[in-house]
């Protein structure tokens, strides 16, 4: 095209080729080209259905019972959710915590449990003059089984079911916060929160949020790059609409430690992720025949997925919805990639497990450097004699590894077409393998470095009071 004015010309290194922002340029051309109907009556009914969505999702609860249950129809799931959760939701409250309420009609029990919600801190219709975004009864629902469980005198910090219990209707509680302000960010803008908003979002765990492109989320810098922390391989993860580099998005970071922690778990538990560790960490990746590459990939993704297999579920090996071996082995071998120019291994994960209520199916890319080391000492036989023990020498396997965590504010997969802009909670991490204290202190014995080995006896003799002092907790302190 470049017969035509710049200023008329298509961008097509975008996903639409540019036409969306060509056609607000130039509508007369558009409507004479015919170009205008399909996009003009996707942006109409989106427009017409963003009020209606809104008001649907401000009325619910974040959580849906039984969503990731084994079997569970999640689309049908989401639709009873929509349509009837507030109302099962005020039956529910009416019935456990204000019986008198129960022979009112629905509307009159509604309007009642809003007044005395707002009594405990639940604004479920808020002045508008105030421009804060509304709480739901699912919140309230939760608020008021905390304040039953604290009356018995147990804290958060009870190591007790009841104290778990609280703990985990704090997260309900949170998440519910966060839902409530993201909802009204992707129906109106991030322009729209007051400050009210933003500190709700922080109190909850996360930034409030701001405007950015997906290159910027999925790499910035290092996009494209190759380097550790290039995840732009990730960047379709969340449909075509937000798959070109120049899609703006709203984000947010995650702050809260403990759902951070969250996180991480639900991602190093999974078994792709697992599989891609031990492969970086044993297979030969610097051979240079490619074929005998791929093969030795193949060969320790497969023991890695059988020793999971062979471990029991209640140590969290393999999740409960993961399939055959056959299967997960194809799959890891159709999404693992490694570039033995850098050196660097990538795999992407969406975690069987669901790690916070806001934020269930999300996406996970990991990326892997292996780290030079020194070589190593340890242990091969014990004798009866400390002369008698046999030593081996190795290298230690040590991984440096750059997370992405990406979670697009959507109930269901392709749902969110009526959003003004999408959102992504995101969180990024950077972490290094570290070398056992006790192969540490084995070198330093072996090697005679006494100074060395008394470091790593007094670090291993205070791991051990520490594990001791949790074992203590839990296994006597309600004795």
């Amino acid at each position: 095209m470049d017969w035509l004015e710049e200023k008329h010309r298509i961008d097509m290194n975008k996903s639409d080729g540019g036409m969306l922002d060509w056609i607000k340029e130039n509508p007369t051309k558009a409507v004479a080209t015919g170009l205008i109907t399909p996009y003009a009556a996707k942006g109409a009914l989106s427009s017409i259905a963003r009020p209606f969505e809104q008001r649907a999702s401000e009325k619910v609860s974040i959580k849906i019972d039984s969503f990731y249950s084994k079997g569970a129809d999640k689309k049908k799931l989401a639709f009873q959710h929509f349509l009837g959760n507030e109302r099962d939701e005020v039956n529910k409250i009416a019935k456990k915590w204000y019986p008198d309420l129960k022979n009112l009609s629905y509307l009159k029990k509604k309007e009642m449990l809003i007044r005395l919600a707002k009594e405990q801190g639940v604004t479920i219709r808020p002045d508008k003059a105030l421009n804060r975004a509304p709480g739901n009864f699912g919140e309230f629902a939760a608020v008021l089984e905390r304040k039953d469980i604290l009356s018995t005198g147990v804290s958060a910090k009870d190591l007790s079911p009841q104290g778990k219990r609280i703990r985990a209707l704090d997260l309900d509680i949170r998440s519910e916060h966060q839902w409530q302000v993201l909802n009204k960010v992707v129906n109106k803008d991030v322009g729209s929160l007051s400050h009210f908003d933003k500190a709700k979002l922080n109190n909850a765990g996360i930034t409030a949020p701001t405007k950015t492109s997906m290159k910027e989320i999925y790499g910035g810098k290092h996009f494209g790059t190759g380097d550790l922390q290039d995840h732009s391989r990730g960047i379709g993860g969340h449909g075509r609409q937000m798959a070109d580099l120049d899609t703006r998005v709203s984000h947010s970071k995650i702050i809260s430690g403990g759902d951070r922690r969250r996180m991480w778990k639900a991602v190093s538990k999974d078994h792709m992720n697992q599989m891609a560790e031990y492969v970086m960490k044993h297979a030969d990746l610097d051979n240079p025949d490619k074929l005998a590459r791929v093969e030795s990939i193949r060969k320790h993704a497969q023991q890695k997925y059988f020793s999971l297999a062979k471990t029991p579920k209640q140590w969290g090996s393999l999740h409960w919805e993961v399939g055959n071996a056959d299967k997960s082995l194809q799959h890891f071998m159709q999404n693992f990639r490694y570039d033995s120019k850098t050196g660097i291994g990538n795999i992407l994960v969406s975690p069987a497990r669901k790690p916070l209520p806001l934020i269930g199916g999300f996406q996970a890319s990991v990326r892997f450097k292996r780290v030079n080391t020194k070589p190593k000492y340890r242990i091969k036989e014990r004798g009866m004699l400390p002369s008698d023990v046999k030593y081996e020498k190795y290298t230690p396997k040590k991984l440096k590894k750059s997370y992405l965590y990406t979670d697009r504010l959507d109930l269901l997969r392709g749902t969110g077409f009526t959003q003004k802009i999408p959102h992504l909670t995101i969180m990024s991490d950077f972490r290094t393998d570290h070398i056992s204290e006790t192969d540490k202190l084995t070198t330093s014995l072996k090697e005679k470095n006494w100074k060395r080995a008394a470091q790593s006896s007094a670090r291993l003799a205070g791991k051990a009071l520490k594990a001791g002092g949790r074992f203590f907790a839990f296994k006597f302190a309600r004795i």
